[in-house]
This record gives C-alpha cells, sequence and structure tokens, in this order.
C-alpha cells in the first residue's frame, strides 16, 4: 500500500486546472528540514525519546523520513487541489474551499486505488 500511494503521489495528475499534467517531488533537504521541526518539538521529552529507543532509533527515523516524504507529496496534491477549488468557486468561503478541496482530494484518490490491480492470496495453517 505504501508504494501505491507513492506511485499515486507520484504519478501525472491530471485535470488539476484546464488539463494540465502536474508531477509532485520533494527534495531530501525539504524533508529534512520538517524531520528536524518534528524533532525539535519532541526530542525534549525523555518519554518520546525512551519510546524511539525501544523501537530503534534508526528505524524510526527512516520510517519517519519515508512518512514524511509522502506527507509532503500529499500536501502538494491537496494544496493544487485547493487553488484549482478557489479558481472554479471564487465567492467560496474557507471551510466551503476546504471541503470541496478534500472531496476531490478524496475522488482523486480513490480512482487510483480504483485502478489497481489487487490479487488476494490466503493459505490455510495446519
Amino acid at each position: 500500500m505504501k508504494q501505491s500511494l507513492f506511485i499515486f503521489l507520484l504519478s501525472a495528475v491530471i485535470g488539476l486546472a484546464g488539463g494540465y499534467t502536474y508531477f509532485y517531488f520533494v527534495t531530501k533537504g525539504e524533508i529534512e528540514k520538517t524531520i528536524s521541526l518534528f524533532h525539535k518539538k519532541y526530542g525534549r521529552y525523555e518519554t518520546a525519546q525512551k519510546m524511539i529507543r525501544t523501537y530503534g532509533e534508526k528505524k524510526f527515523w527512516d520510517d519517519c523520513f519515508r512518512y514524511y516524504k509522502l506527507r509532503l507529496l500529499a500536501n502538494d496534491v491537496y494544496n493544487d487541489l485547493k487553488d484549482a477549488v478557489k479558481k472554479v468557486n471564487p465567492g467560496a468561503s474557507d471551510n466551503e474551499i476546504r471541503y470541496l478541496a478534500k472531496k476531490k482530494y478524496e475522488e482523486l484518490f480513490l480512482s487510483q486505488i480504483n485502478s489497481l490491480h489487487i490479487e488476494l492470496y490466503t493459505c490455510t495453517l495446519k
């Protein structure tokens, strides 16, 4: 699922504004800056540090890197959708724009999920 979401976010998103195609990417620097802010926020709490050490520091920060890469990409897609909604609905309130952008994001996400070919295999344990 993580890989599918990543492919969805990196793929071209068509029709956001007048049929243009957008490609999304984030730099390693952007991801590291976001992780640094996260670390500053929670690094001062001993309980958080203990949980990270228990989980495994390298694994935790590697997982954070992957998470924030996807999170930043998702934010870029959402912001473009929000801008497109504003253009179509110039008199809409901020709440309405957020609602419509979220709805468009969910529709886009579902269209990508629906395009996947998923096979499930089960096995019987004896």
